[in-house]
């Protein structure tokens, strides 16, 4: 292959090195989820793709470069278009590279201001008992607040 200047490595040259990164995982991915959902074994999928057993658990699990022919096999043998799972593969790599920029970010959990039964009856234990000021930004109270006969019943009501 021809290198100029103005050819630089790009980042295709890492995924190529690396099966287990990038389009190529995020392709793999794709075909599991795409087999799962279809319900299909192992043993059907390289049946029907004339792909070897050990090789197509390979592929799934990225542990080996997709080529287009084993994509255009594999996806032929789902009956998906290869485009759709390229698609949705690229979807997911966008997804991931998302949540990689906010890594080491804390996502606040939703808060309720309500404690079930359970809770309510461990505020009588030794060391609990101080009230606690509801506040959003807590994701949990480490201690409990009283409920009312009539929240617990109303609770109990809504509880399935």
């Amino acid at each position: 292959m021809w290198h100029t200047s103005a050819m630089a490595p790009t980042e295709m040259t890492v995924f190529e090195k690396d099966p287990s990164a990038g389009l190529n995982a995020a392709v793999a991915a794709e075909l599991r989820a795409e087999r799962s959902a279809q319900k299909m074994t192992i043993d059907i999928l390289a049946a029907r793709s004339g792909i070897p057993k050990r090789t197509l658990l390979r592929l799934l699990n990225a542990e080996r470069g997709v080529t287009l022919a084993s994509l255009f096999a594999i996806a032929s043998a789902l009956t998906v278009d290869v485009v759709v799972i390229v698609q949705r593969a690229e979807e997911r790599l966008a997804r991931d590279e998302e949540g990689a920029v906010g890594a080491g970010s804390v996502t606040a959990l939703p808060t309720s201001r309500r404690v079930g039964p359970a809770m309510a009856t461990v505020g009588d234990a030794p060391g609990w008992g101080e009230d606690v000021v509801a506040d959003d930004s807590v994701p949990y109270a480490a201690h409990t607040v009283e409920m009312s006969a009539a929240d617990e019943a109303e609770m109990m009501e809504e509880s399935p």
